[in-house]
């Protein structure tokens, strides 16, 4: 009886599912709207004075307004609760962390000036931290949720094997390891001893790849140049241009991830 109470109380479209319908129906399409608007309305008087900046926009603006398709008829489908509304999320939330990947190349592939390039490095770099941790949050609250699983038995249930397959390679480490922690009163109490393989590798790449940035980040250089592009100093200078330190950071990713796996590994094995 307490099982079918429960069951009732989370079917449907509430919690953080309606959460989830609200971002993707109306929260993000608004924000990429405004920003195309924004980037727009500021950069186009200057589109014949930079190199590839219209290209830019162009580039960006279709970009976007393909994700905020998908987002919106994702939302749709959750809402409506129709079949393979599940699949048809993940596919979307995939896309959007590839997007927020490859938006990195989006000012090369224009042709944008190189000076222009450099001065976004940071806000690109910051898209896309922010694409990985929106994807990690929303795609194992699809895996993990009592509400999707009752909610959505049909999407789950009837998505294809092969496409099936590869969401689970890609995510159920991370879900597992996810709900692991966020299932325990403290993460303290996190048994070390007991992870799986997949969870050691998981845990080796997350940690490593946050130091590693940080490193690069924290060992970049920036350089100071005059208005005829001779480097210049500090004081005087006319642009500046922050090389973000890839050796430090490709470096230390592979040394961190190294460590953490054999010391990880090492208690596992010591436990068996």
């Amino acid at each position: 009886m307490d099982k079918i109470e429960i069951k009732s109380m989370k079917e449907g479209i509430g919690g953080w599912l309606y959460l989830l319908c609200f971002l993707l129906i109306i929260g993000s399409p608004i924000r990429n709207l405004f920003v195309i608007y924004t980037e727009y309305t500021q950069t186009q008087l200057f589109f014949d004075e930079i190199k590839g900046l219209e290209s830019y926009l162009y580039i960006m603006s279709t970009a976007i307004l393909i994700l905020m398709t998908m987002s919106i008829w994702s939302g749709i489908l959750l809402l409506l609760i129709k079949p393979n509304a599940v699949k048809i999320t993940k596919i979307y939330l995939i896309l959007f962390l590839i997007h927020g990947i490859i938006q990195n190349f989006f000012p090369r592939i224009a042709g944008l000036d190189p000076y222009f390039i450099n001065e976004m490095e940071r806000q690109l770099m910051m898209n896309t931290i922010s694409s990985i941790l929106v994807f990690g949050i929303w795609f194992t609250y699809l895996n993990v949720s009592e509400r999707v699983k009752i909610t959505y038995p049909k999407s789950i249930n009837n998505t294809n094997f092969k496409i099936h397959q590869i969401l689970n390679f890609l995510t159920i480490p991370i879900t597992k390891l996810v709900f692991k922690i966020t299932s325990l009163k403290r993460v303290h109490n996190l048994d070390l001893k007991k992870l799986s393989y997949d969870e050691i590798i998981i845990i080796s790449i997350i940690v490593s790849t946050a130091l590693s940035l940080l490193l690069g980040y924290i060992f970049g250089e920036t350089y100071y140049f005059y208005s005829d592009g001779r480097r210049g100093i500090k004081e005087s200078h006319f642009y500046n241009e922050f090389h973000f330190n890839y050796l430090i950071s490709f470096t230390s990713f592979i040394i961190i991830g190294g460590i953490i796996y054999i010391f990880l590994n090492q208690k596992v094995k010591n436990q068996n």
